[in-house]
Formats: structure tokens, C-alpha cells, sequence
């Protein structure tokens, strides 16, 4: 998704726990499977606590396999005294909103009497949609994955009604949460993961990412988990959280260079200029046509065999060798009955003459998202 001008999931569930204070860091896993989380008990923590608290040693969270839904990424959150919220992670924007009649205080909730609206776009599997979300601030305790961050800010969604224009005013499941840094934020305030780097309450300022094309993934909090990727892992500097510069491919061949590219964990597919788009189709003997979707004036997509996906890759920086393919079962966003499929990659002119690589592209990867180190980086999984 994107959030206003910015560009905007993973998804996962995670146990949280309560231990030593702040300088305490930690590596935390977050793995998809049955299992449900389990949670903690919110008033042991004094009411005057630092402001990030975690556990020592690595913890291992396991949660149930509703990771994946609609090309959206899931993961459970404890926000006050509301446990297991499934909530949309998004690296494409940084706040953290909660659905209506989801959020239930802690004795630590503070209404800071600050009310506003946030505006996302790419919020349909095509890549259409927009929302209008209107919030009003509060502060409260925040864990996920075994780390726990009190006096975050969030938006504490309001009730509305859509309007007549395919408009949503909330989020799917129980909210969202923003991965992206400061410099993004609506809500002009420290996002959550950005908080955990603050205080100290992860070895490194970073978190990876390693979604499989069956639906299953897991999000690495504090650490580079080599041991999930083979390979090198291919690393690019950002401009921003998380914009590089790079080339797309098609049959590896290079088709487009120099491009700005989104790495947008909350988009489900892949979203280019439709100048470049129109290039790409070109190149890969897909069909192309224009078409008008709720929640977009036009959309360049395109139409090819189902049988004969082709194969679309990007590589970063600009003049990388390393080129990162979208796996072929994630190529097509739709098929008929007569053996077409639509491709996952469109043209959308937001603009702006960027790419946004969704979650479409992710699968199967390994991508690394280095703070300190101001880059991301990409390999292949072991394990697809």
C-alpha cells in the first residue's frame, strides 16, 4: 500500500514476553505454523517503565497459518490489553492503526486528543484501491515477536462510512503496522520498529523478511538469519526506506535501467510506470490492455499463456548481475478457463516514474532490511 505520497505486507503472529529493561537486545523469529501465541501479563510492567523492554535471549514465536490472504501478509500483535491482533504488516508506511472496537486499553493507554485521517492507495490484490482512515491518537503498550515497546503511538481507528467509490475506511482484518522509518510517518511520530532500534532492544537495526510461495514465511527481528538463503546476499543503498535504484529484466535480458524502485511488502503485486510496463510486455510477449479498476483512472495489464509464464526479474543496484526473478507461480494474479492468466505486473502512473515491487516479487527471497547499514539486501531462499 501506499500511505499519501509515500509507498506502502508480511505476515505473521507472534508470543510476546516481558523481561529485563531497555540494553536487554534481542533476535526474535517470527514463524507461520498452527500454533497460536501466547502473551504476558501487562500489569507487572511499572507504570514509569523504559520505554522498550525485551527478551535476552532469541525467541522462537509460532503462529497459525493464516499468514497469507488476498496477496496480504499477517502477523499477531498484543496493542494494550488486545492480544492476537492479526495485523497487516507493511513496509511501505510506518504508523501503526488499529481497526474499530479492536483495541482494548491497558492501565498505560493515553488518548493524546489528536485526531486526522491517513490516505492509502494499492490496497486490491491489482493494485487499485484506496483508503481513507480516520483515527484519533493513543499511546499504549505494543509487543510483537517477543519485543515489547510501551508509549507507542498508534491510530485508533474510527468508525465510518465508505463512501460510494469502492473507498475503504478500514483495514482488512484487525489493522496495520507500518516497517518503514520516521521520515514516512503520518501520525509525526516514532514508528514501532524504529523504537525497538532506539532503545537498544535488538542486536542490529534490522529485520528481514523470507515469504515462500506456499503461503508460509517468517520475519527475522535484529539479526541476518544466513541460514534460511543460499548464496550471496545482494545489497543495494537505499535513498529512502526501502527505495533503491535498479534494472528489470525479461528472459534476462535487461529491458529498463536506472529505475526507482519501492520494496513495498504492503503491495500484492507489481506496479510500474506504464511507459516501462508497455516495454515489458513488449519484451515478453504478453498482451497488453488497458483497462479502468475501481480506485484507479487506467491500468496497463496484460494477458499471456498460462503455461508460458515469462520470466521478470529485478536486480539492485543499477548494474547488479545478480537479477531476483519472480517465481513463476506467482507471475499471474488471475486465470481463466480457457488457459490465460493475467500477469501480476501492471501499469499505473501514480505520478511519479517509480516501481513498486509487492509481495508477488518477495516470494521465494530473502530480503534484508538494514537500518544501520542504510541498504537492502536480497537472496535466495533455501527453502521456497
Amino acid at each position: 500500500m501506499h500511505i499519501s505520497n509515500s509507498v506502502l505486507l508480511l505476515a505473521l503472529e507472534a508470543a510476546t514476553a516481558i523481561a529485563n529493561p531497555v540494553r536487554s537486545r534481542s533476535v526474535s523469529r517470527i514463524q507461520l505454523s498452527q500454533a497460536r501465541s501466547s502473551t504476558y501479563d501487562a500489569s507487572s510492567i511499572p507504570k514509569q517503565a523504559a520505554k522498550v523492554i525485551a527478551r535476552k535471549t532469541t525467541r522462537r514465536a509460532v503462529i497459525n497459518p493464516e499468514s497469507e490472504d488476498a496477496g496480504f501478509w499477517y502477523g499477531s500483535f498484543t496493542v494494550g490489553d488486545a492480544i492476537d491482533l492479526s495485523l497487516l504488516i507493511d513496509t511501505g508506511s510506518s504508523d501503526p492503526a488499529i481497526n474499530p472496537g479492536k483495541y482494548k486499553p491497558s492501565f498505560a493507554s493515553e488518548n493524546l486528543n489528536k485526531n486526522g485521517k491517513l490516505a492509502y492507495s494499492t490496497t486490491e490484490e491489482d493494485g487499485c484501491g484506496v483508503a481513507e482512515i480516520s483515527y484519533g491518537q493513543y499511546s499504549d503498550i505494543v509487543s510483537f515477536g517477543g519485543l515489547t515497546a510501551t508509549n507507542q503511538v498508534f491510530a485508533n481507528v474510527i468508525e465510518t462510512t465508505p463512501p460510494n467509490n469502492g473507498t475503504i475506511t478500514t483495514f482488512p482484518h484487525d489493522g496495520l503496522v507500518g516497517f518503514a522509518g520516521a521520515d514516512s510517518s503520518e501520525l509525526q511520530t516514532t514508528p514501532f520498529f524504529t523504537n525497538l532500534c532506539n532503545h537498544e532492544a535488538v542486536l542490529s537495526c534490522r529485520f528481514g523478511l523470507a515469504f515462500k510461495t506456499d503461503g508460509t514465511g517468517e520475519q527475522i527481528l535484529g539479526e541476518l538469519d544466513s541460514s534460511l538463503y543460499s548464496g550471496n546476499l545482494a545489497t543495494a543503498p537505499i535513498s529512502d526506506q526501502w527505495q533503491v535504484t535498479g534494472d528489470v529484466s525479461v528472459n534476462g535480458k535487461v529491458i529498463a535501467k536506472d529505475q526507482q524502485i519501492v520494496l513495498d511488502s504492503g503491495t500484492a503485486n507489481v506496479i510500474g510506470p506504464p511507459g516501462a510496463v508497455q516495454a515489458l510486455f513488449d519484451a515478453a510477449g504478453i498482451q497488453a490492455v488497458n483497462v479502468s479498476l475501481p480506485g484507479c483512472t487506467e491500468v496497463l495489464t496484460g494477458y499471456y499463456p498460462c503455461d508460458q509464464p515469462p520470466t521478470v526479474g529485478f536486480a539492485y543496484p543499477t548494474g547488479s548481475k545478480s537479477f531476483f526473478d519472480i517465481e513463476p507461480s506467482a507471475f499471474l494474479e488471475a486465470q481463466d478457463n480457457s488457459g490465460n492468466c493475467t500477469a501480476i505486473v501492471s501499469g499505473i502512473d501514480f505520478g511519479a516514474d517509480t516501481w513498486v515491487v509487492g509481495q508477488a516479487w518477495f516470494q521465494g527471497k530473502y530480503v534484508d532490511h538494514n537500518v544501520d547499514g542504510k541498504s537492502i539486501g536480497v537472496a535466495t531462499l533455501k527453502s521456497k
